[in-house]
């Protein structure tokens, strides 16, 4: 699997661009299915099409026009191959500023998804496998459906951003990464001065009583650390 890196962009500019992607791909899906084709359109359509999807931030889509409660929201998620590269989970809002953050819901399988950093809630649907997601530091994901015996947690980034180089050592990835159980659900600490304590960036709902320590999760070749 291969991150989509659209004309060589990376990190901000790669996930803009693949909202970009995923927004224009809905909305041709939506006008043709709306029975409007992309012959005989007036050129005056198609430059107000071409400003709105320049306008997308890949964060959220503010219109004046829409009106505070009538928001529309949609998660975009594509586990389709462009150039033999995965395309990359992505998501536009079109809420109010205030509104809740919409969850990214994960409908395809053997995909990467890189929601970056902050606090997202991250749905895997029933019948998807081998998808591998990407945890970074600055927030706590809630993560339901992950599933350790196929789906893959990767911490490289994680890592890379606290500038630690485990060359691969799962040994000394328990001074940094650890996994407790909490009720229900497993959690993800990670430590940036490798002390085996620091904070929690990952929440495994539903897995409280499958995974109990970082042993299970590396047992089932659910970490990527190289």
């Amino acid at each position: 699997m291969e991150r989509l890196h659209a004309n060589g962009a990376t990190g901000s500019d790669a996930t803009e661009v693949q909202n970009k992607i995923a927004v224009a791909l809905d909305f041709t899906t939506r006008t043709e299915a709306a029975g409007l084709g992309l012959t005989n359109i007036p050129a005056s359509f198609l430059t107000e099409a071409h400003a709105v999807l320049n306008g997308v931030d890949g964060i959220s889509l503010n219109d004046a026009s829409v009106t505070t409660g009538e928001n529309a929201t949609t998660t975009y998620i594509s586990g389709a191959n462009t150039g033999g590269a995965t395309v990359l989970a992505a998501r536009a809002d079109i809420a109010s500023p205030s509104s809740a953050e919409t969850p990214i819901t994960i409908s395809a399988s053997n995909s990467v998804i890189d929601p970056g950093m902050g606090n997202h809630t991250i749905q895997f649907l029933s019948g998807t496998s081998a998808d591998t997601l990407v945890l970074h530091s600055g927030g706590t994901d809630q993560i339901t459906g992950f599933n350790p015996t196929t789906n893959v947690l990767d911490l490289r980034s994680l890592l890379s951003e606290a500038n630690v180089n485990l060359n691969g050592n799962f040994a000394s990835l328990a001074n940094y990464v650890t996994v407790t159980d909490q009720g229900t659900s497993a959690v993800v600490n990670f430590d940036t001065t490798g002390q085996g304590g620091g904070s929690a960036v990952a929440v495994l709902q539903g897995l409280g009583s499958t995974v109990t320590n970082l042993d299970s999760l590396i047992a089932q070749g659910a970490v990527r650390i190289s």
